[in-house]
């Protein structure tokens, strides 16, 4: 190939210098076209082999380029490819495309937990998503021997599709543990309170403008009586996006409620009762079908029951004479039929405050719940809760005399009502800042406390 173009251009040469050649007495010597010619073919075919060179240089580098772009689209067109290790969720660096022309959208395989048609909650792999399935059902299942789970359910349609996500979306796919949440609560979203002094769950509610049973439904684990400082409760109301529902055979004891039954007692006043028997509970045994949604019961057939013990009836006086005039008559009684003084009136040693002060009343030890008496008639001007006294009971008897009856457990009477002297307004207890069961009891005039042995000889008494 090289001669055939050598041989074409050294017949042009020729063409070229043949008027030259036929004057070629004018030429010194015939050598010198010779050389002329060889450093002319030389030229040429430098210049030619020169270009061919970036001819086959440019076409390789062309053909690498190709080969390259078909290479990627190879193997842009595989499936993304997770580990297998489970709680990862890192993905191979191999991340693989639909085609070319969409580099800019990898997709990434991942399972979703379809609710209702609809792909709610994403997991990487088909076994993150029935484990998180399996550990929802196993959250309302009891552990109690003696329920008997007979089905267990979906409420919804729940199906497991594998699904290619954007990788813009890899956010999206989550951990077993953070699905099963996300699931039971219905929302991502966090919103907590850290209780202060002097709040509850009523404060909380009015504070959040949201309801007392939607806050114990948020705080499954709280006891809303013993809310501590410094403790956060949860303000977002679960909403589950799927709902479990159970049919279960139980079988549990219930109580058979007693009897009551009166005797009339001409000892007593009219609105005056007291047991002679105490009644006692029955009990029997129950197996029943229970049908529960989220743990909540919605129905319950009885299958069988046995009864176990028999109840006792209660038997309780009640008073036939007519109670005296609800005034004050200015003599007072003693407001405990038994007990002991464990306080007189006068300056004492705190046993709370551990300091000198003044006792403006007495106290009178005796057990929880024994029957506060009105030491005199009158009308009840106070009855509930005060700071110390805890909840008490204040009876104006008139001629500017009042009785004060305090750390009660219990209060029979209110505001406004009008008692004779001796009628039960309460019960013994330890509320308020008291050191154990006792009563407080008070007498003042004009607002100013007085000795109550001034009216009554306690120590005779107790």
């Amino acid at each position: 190939m090289r001669d055939r173009i050598t041989d074409y251009i050294a017949w042009f040469i020729a063409k070229l210098i043949k008027p030259v050649y036929k004057n070629r007495e004018a030429i010194m010597s015939k050598k010198i076209i010779i050389i002329f010619a060889s450093i002319f073919t030389i030229i040429v075919l430098g210049v030619s082999f020169a270009n061919s060179g970036k001819a086959q240089n440019s076409l390789a580098k062309k053909n690498i380029e190709l080969e390259t772009v078909d290479a990627l689209q190879t193997e842009i067109v595989k499936p993304v490819a997770y580990d297998t290790y489970k709680n990862s969720l890192e993905i191979k660096s191999d991340y693989k495309f639909m085609n070319i022309d969409q580099i800019d959208s990898a997709m990434i395989s991942a399972y979703a937990i379809k609710i209702n048609d609809e792909n709610k909650v994403y997991l990487k792999t088909e076994q993150d998503a029935q484990d998180v399935l399996y550990n929802l059902k196993k959250i309302y299942i009891s552990d109690d021997e003696n329920t008997e789970i007979v089905k267990i359910y979906f409420d919804e349609n729940i199906e497991i599709n594998e699904v290619y996500l954007n990788i813009i979306d890899l956010k999206n796919i989550r951990t077993a543990d953070e699905a099963l949440n996300l699931i039971v609560k219905g929302t991502d979203e966090e919103r907590k309170h850290k209780i202060k002094s002097g709040e509850n769950f009523w404060v909380l509610a009015d504070d959040y403008n949201i309801s007392v049973n939607d806050l114990v439904k948020a705080n499954p684990e709280v006891v809303p009586e013993r809310l501590q400082i410094g403790q956060e409760v949860s303000l977002i109301v679960p909403e589950p996006l799927i709902n479990v529902c159970t049919v279960e055979n139980v079988t549990y004891n219930e109580k058979i409620q007693y009897d009551v039954v009166y005797e009339d007692n001409a000892n007593l006043y009219k609105d005056e009762y007291r047991v002679k028997l105490r009644g006692a509970y029955g009990t029997k045994e129950i197996e029943a079908e229970l049908v529960k949604k989220d743990g909540r019961e919605l129905g319950k057939v009885v299958l069988n029951e046995e009864i176990i013990s028999e109840p006792t009836t209660k038997v309780v006086y009640k008073g036939t004479k007519n109670p005296p005039p609800s005034i004050g008559t200015g003599v007072f009684s003693k407001p405990l039929n038994r007990g002991t003084i464990t306080s007189g009136y006068g300056m004492r040693f705190h046993p709370v405050y551990r300091s000198y002060r003044m006792h403006t009343g007495v106290d009178i030890a005796t057990s929880k719940g024994t029957s506060v008496l009105a030491a005199d008639g009158g009308k009840v001007i106070y009855a509930g809760w005060k700071t110390g006294y805890g909840y008490c009971v204040i009876i104006d008897h008139g001629a500017n005399l009042t009785s004060m009856y305090g750390h009660l457990s219990s209060i029979n009477v209110k505001n406004g009502e009008k008692v004779y002297k001796g009628k039960t307004i309460g019960g013994v207890g330890s509320t308020g800042t008291s050191t154990g069961n006792h009563l407080h009891f008070e007498i003042r005039k004009l607002g100013n406390d007085i000795n109550p042995n001034k009216y009554i000889n306690l120590y005779n008494y107790y």
